[in-house]
Parts: C-alpha cells; structure tokens; sequence
C-alpha cells in the first residue's frame, strides 16, 4: 500500500472509530496541507501518517472504554 493511501486509510479510520479525534484534525482531509509548495515529498506525508497514527495511540490510552466497533 502507497503512503497516500494508508493516509486516506487512517484518516477514514479517524472519521468512522475515533470521531472525538477527527473533530481536532486541522485540516480539510481531501488534502495534506502546510507545505508552502504544491508538492508533497514522501517524507512529509511519512511524517504525517505517523502523527495521525500516534493521534490514534494517545487516544487510546487515555479513553478506555473502546466500543464494539473499534480495533
């Protein structure tokens, strides 16, 4: 799987499991925004995938009543 897909992936993941996280993203989730350029380099995507991810991993230590849909 491509990093941009893994992104939309985690975002729909956000949205769907964890919508309490979803409200404080800051961004529009159609795009990757905070670079200056139209391009995004991989490394800035790796970067943000990762930080979704460790959004998901804080959440989930600190909420600990996961419902039946969650993983």
């Amino acid at each position: 799987m491509n990093v941009k897909q893994e992104i939309a992936n985690t975002l729909r993941l956000i949205e769907t499991d964890y919508p309490e996280i979803y409200v404080y993203l800051d961004e529009d989730p159609t795009t990757l925004k905070g670079s200056s350029s139209k391009f995004v380099s991989e490394n800035e995507m790796m970067n943000y995938l990762e930080s979704l991810k460790e959004k998901i991993r804080q959440h989930k230590k600190t909420h600990s009543a996961p419902t039946s849909h969650r993983k």
